[in-house]
């Protein structure tokens, strides 16, 4: 059990286990610097407990869903072992990972910003270990076919989230844990192995060839890419309601910024390493990859927008003409910034998807779009300067795809 845990951590967090030094020192940093602010907010038990089982439930079953683990299982189903064992060592490789690099900033933010007593220490362990456990047993659930049965479980689990006493929760957390621990070591391990499923596919030819098409087929075949624009389009307009009823009139390029932060549509090629790679060599990479990949981000991106607009109309009452371009402005530089950074900077170190996920370089867009909505706000002269700069940069794309067409 000992060596199959090693061989599990040392996939998910390094072969000497570097990443939990590195991620501890960020927690510290980070726990220093939010301390330093000298902000308190009352935030109570229940909350807390929440926030805790439903993120960790999500981080755990996208690390059980990861296509570099099922590899990684494969690898380890070749080797004798006991399945009770073999489960139990997984679940605590995947939980110290989840901990370490997930987890563990909810828990460093609450303690800056809340009070911190004894009692969040068992209720931090207890939502966290049953969320875990609730990950694994849907999984196998759900690998298995059992569709209904994995909806019944995470029912039960959300009936115990409504125990309003805390102590009638975590008894009811306690309870969870336990005989899903019994479920646990009762489950086939090949439950946790998610074999891909061949469809049916039909040969193009070359000259139909399409980067447009395959991502289409990328992203129906990784419906969470989708569901996360989902999710995205329905913020759009509970943001627009938000600031209407805030009467911040005058944010509303803020809410073009925080749109733009759409990671899943933006890590397409560091998503799939080997696809880069054959990209780079590839003739004409600009003209038949970067810019099908820019224009598929602007029209992801202006629907989102659009969504924005509309739900602002609804509930303000009116838009300015300038909004309108300056929604029009922004999904070109955020379709333009993501895709030179995906191009010229991809991010190939991650050990599972959500690695990818929660990189720190996702903030690198919203940050600068950020920046563009502040001085808009700010300036309004500053729409015809963003103008300026996106028109330079279009005349650099066409001047370089005129070249490599003409080659």
């Amino acid at each position: 059990m000992i060596s199959t845990f090693h061989g599990f951590a040392k996939k998910l967090l390094g072969s000497s286990y570097d990443r939990l030094w590195k991620h501890a020192a960020a927690v510290a940093a980070i726990f220093v610097a939010m301390s330093c602010l000298d902000i308190h907010y009352q935030v109570s038990l229940n909350l807390f407990m929440t926030a805790i089982s439903v993120f960790t439930f999500g981080m755990v079953l996208r690390t059980l869903s990861s296509d570099d683990n099922r590899r990684k299982l494969k690898g380890a189903f070749m080797l004798p072992f006991r399945p009770s064992k073999f489960n139990a060592a997984y679940f605590l490789a995947v939980a110290l990972y989840t901990l370490v690099t997930k987890t563990s900033y909810i828990l460093v933010f609450y303690i800056a910003f809340s009070s911190f007593t004894a009692m969040h220490v068992p209720a931090f362990l207890l939502s966290f270990l049953n969320a875990g456990v609730t990950a694994f047993v849907v999984f196998a659930l759900l690998n298995r076919g059992n569709r209904i049965p994995a909806c019944f479980w995470m029912l039960l689990q959300v009936a115990v989230c409504l125990l309003h006493e805390p102590s009638y929760r975590l008894t009811g957390l306690l309870i969870s844990i336990i005989l899903q621990w019994f479920v646990l070591h009762r489950t086939d391990s090949y439950r946790f192995y998610k074999d891909l499923k061949m469809t049916e596919i039909h040969g193009a030819p070359i000259r139909n060839s399409s980067f447009l098409r395959y991502i289409g087929r990328y992203l129906f075949s990784h419906k969470s890419y989708l569901y996360n624009t989902i999710a995205l389009c329905i913020f759009a307009g509970f943001m627009a309601f938000m600031l209407e009823q805030m009467h911040l009139a005058s944010y509303l390029p803020l809410g073009f910024a925080v749109l733009s932060f759409n990671t899943p549509i933006g890590i397409l090629l560091s998503s799939n390493r080997g696809l880069h790679r054959k990209i780079q060599m590839l003739p004409g990479q600009l003209q038949r990859i970067v810019v099908p990949y820019g224009l598929f981000i602007l029209a992801v991106n202006l629907f989102i927008y659009a969504i924005y607009l509309a739900c602002w109309q609804l509930f303000h009452g009116s838009v300015e003409i300038m909004y309108y371009v300056l929604s029009v402005l922004f999904a070109a530089q955020c379709a333009i910034s993501t895709v030179w950074l995906e191009w010229k900077h991809p991010v190939f170190r991650w050990k599972v998807e959500s690695d990818l996920w929660h990189h720190p370089r996702k903030y690198a867009v919203p940050l600068i779009m950020c920046l563009l909505a502040v001085t808009v706000i700010s300036m309004e002269s500053a729409v015809y300067m963003i103008a300026l700069l996106i028109g330079t940069e279009m005349v650099l794309i066409f001047k370089r795809r005129r070249g490599i067409r003409n080659v």
